[in-house]
């Protein structure tokens, strides 16, 4: 989407992006690892090429989240790494974040 904004006579112009948000959040354990790893990266490999912007929501506790996080970041430096980000979410505050939330951010 473009947005023209005309001051003194002047042209800018903007580029507003379109942000596609998808959330990951899975199981603690997953018996056929590879099998869900392997589906995961298809999915954001597709999601990284065919859409501007891309935020992944993970979660940090489970198998499934190890999964999403590392494929996130292979698929970030195997197709494209400048449009998307990968925003770990807490579902409630822990003892670690809470001693080190200086470090979390």
């Amino acid at each position: 989407m473009r947005l023209n904004l005309k001051t003194n006579n002047l042209m800018t112009l903007c580029n507003i992006v379109d942000i596609f948000t998808v959330a990951f959040f899975g199981h603690r354990y997953i018996d056929l690892f590879s099998q869900a790893e392997s589906g995961v990266e298809k999915y954001i490999k597709d999601l990284l090429i065919n859409y501007e912007y891309v935020d992944f929501l993970v979660g940090r506790d489970g198998e499934f989240d190890q999964i999403v996080s590392s494929t996130v970041k292979r698929m970030k430096r195997a197709v494209r790494d400048d449009n998307s980000s990968l925003i770990w979410v807490l579902p409630y505050p822990k003892a670690e974040y809470e001693k080190n939330e200086d470090n979390f951010y």
